[in-house]
């Protein structure tokens, strides 16, 4: 309970107070990870230091352990969270570990780390996911994107609302992926296709050799069912890799534009590949796309291709926009058509990083104008049509912010966004795709509850930054 509201003196206190009279086996795994936070967040060494030395006994569960690491290097105690990991050598030796313990590690050899530490943390991560022997990168294919030249507009800078809201070194994240997406942004280098002869691939994605050479693992090993599936796996012979396992901002800002080369010439006879288990909205997208549906090969534990094509898949590489406008014209030419200028995508459906006063924001949102409206239930074209046609668009950080990719250029966004330090890279992604489309971004701050992530906004804050956003993109949506 003294997590959840936010009481860390007391919380710290308390378990200083309870732990020493405790035997080890007495003492519930959990509490140490409460004791490091507290401790973080009173700047307390006394406590950090008995939380760590928790962390460097064996017996600790080893879930409990990769997340006190974790947490650790969030706190900026990266060191002493790479003790804590390595501890227990058997977590790199669990398969079922192996994500979690991935994610430790991006933290723990993180930019803000030193370079020793970033060296350590990358070679671990290589142990994780196995040796992978150099392989000759895939030929271009013979197919192309459409080679139409549209000129790049500059971003417009990312407008801070509240900086105050968060650690300077937290604000000062935000501004250096700013400028790295900037920089990158002029050296971007076309988007080519790909062409893996005699591959297997599955469900997640991952492309791989009969002798075990892995050409794709996205970042991961490949898994033991998929080598045990080889022998017996079913063989196509041309097609397109569709595999996205990872949400739908990253179709709908990176795979399904990098399909979008399929939609002229004799690449619209190739079939495309979805996962098994591929989300509801995967099919239906491509359908709508391709004006009818296409043939579709289904992938499990490991297909063969003979000929497999996959495209570039970064988003910075959108940059070269006449490459991808038919596609997304096509998208939104099949939008159900919207009235609304003022519009706010809510995530009350979303029990993943909910707000936690949403309803109060969009009672007084409602009354200023906004449509708010959540997601869930809606079809692709009606999806696409109320973002296509809205001036603003405010929302806590979201896959549904991903639709700004396809809308005109220009319009005003205001992201409600929950900063994290693991997670600023990650979540800059709506901030990046306004810079490449022109989009006028803004951002409102709340720093989350380091324990729990429990969030709230400044309700009256948002909405008179809102209303102010509003009176201006009004204006332009009518002159223009």
């Amino acid at each position: 309970m003294l997590a959840r509201r936010g009481d860390w003196v007391r919380l710290r206190d308390k378990l200083m107070a309870a732990l020493p009279g405790l035997a080890p086996e007495a003492i519930h795994p959990r509490s140490f990870l409460h004791l490091a936070t507290a401790a973080l967040e009173t700047g307390s060494e006394p406590a950090l230091q008995v939380a760590i030395a928790a962390g460097l006994r064996a017996s600790l569960p080893p879930v409990t352990r990769i997340e006190l690491a974790r947490r650790l290097a969030i706190g900026d105690r990266a060191a002493a969270g790479l003790a804590v990991f390595l501890a227990d050598p058997a977590l790199m030796q669990a398969p079922e570990l192996a994500g979690k313990c991935l994610m430790a590690l991006k933290v723990i050899g993180g930019p803000r780390q030193s370079p020793a530490l970033q060296s350590c943390a990358e070679a671990l991560r290589r142990m994780l996911i196995g040796e992978q022997r150099p392989a000759t990168p895939p030929a271009v294919a013979d197919f192309a994107f459409p080679a139409l030249a549209v000129p790049h507009h500059p971003a417009t800078p990312l407008n801070i609302l509240n900086p105050e809201a968060v650690p300077a070194a937290d604000l000062a994240d935000i501004r250096g992926h700013e400028a790295a997406f900037a920089e990158r942004m002029t050296r971007a280098r076309r988007p080519r296709v790909r062409l893996y002869e005699d591959v297997f691939v599955n469900r997640r994605g991952q492309v791989w050799q009969a002798d075990g050479t892995v050409l794709d693992g996205g970042g991961r090993p490949i898994d033991p069912a998929s080598r045990a599936a080889e022998a017996d796996a079913p063989v196509v012979a041309e097609a397109v890799s569709a595999l996205e396992a990872s949400g739908f901002y990253h179709w709908f800002a990176e795979w399904m534009p990098s399909l979008f080369w399929t939609l002229q010439g004799e690449a619209r006879a190739l079939p495309y590949l979805l996962a098994d288990n591929a989300p509801a909205y995967q099919a239906p997208m491509l359908a709508l796309l391709r004006g009818a549906a296409p043939e579709t090969w289904s992938v499990g534990d490991a297909l063969r291709v003979e000929r497999l094509y996959m495209a570039s898949r970064e988003t910075v590489g959108l940059v070269h926009w006449g490459a991808y406008q038919a596609g997304f014209a096509r998208l939104a030419a099949q939008a159900a058509p919207s009235r609304h200028k003022l519009l706010y995508l809510s995530r009350r459906d979303v029990p993943k990083r909910a707000m936690g006063n949403e309803a109060a924001l969009e009672e007084r949102l409602s009354r200023a104008g906004f449509h708010c409206i959540a997601f869930m239930g809606l079809s692709t074209a009606e999806k696409i049509g109320l973002v296509q046609d809205a001036a603003l668009v405010v929302a806590p950080h979201g896959a549904g912010l991903a639709h700004l990719l396809g809308t005109r250029r220009g319009i005003r966004v205001l992201e409600l966004m929950p900063v994290i330090p693991s997670g600023i890279s990650l979540r800059h992604c709506f901030a990046r795709i306004s810079a490449l489309r022109g989009h006028h971004h803004a951002q409102y701050l709340v720093r989350p509850n380091p324990s729990t992530q429990a969030w709230s906004v400044d309700v009256e804050a948002v909405a008179a930054a809102a209303e102010r956003m509003a009176e201006e993109a009004l204006r332009l949506a009518e002159a223009a």
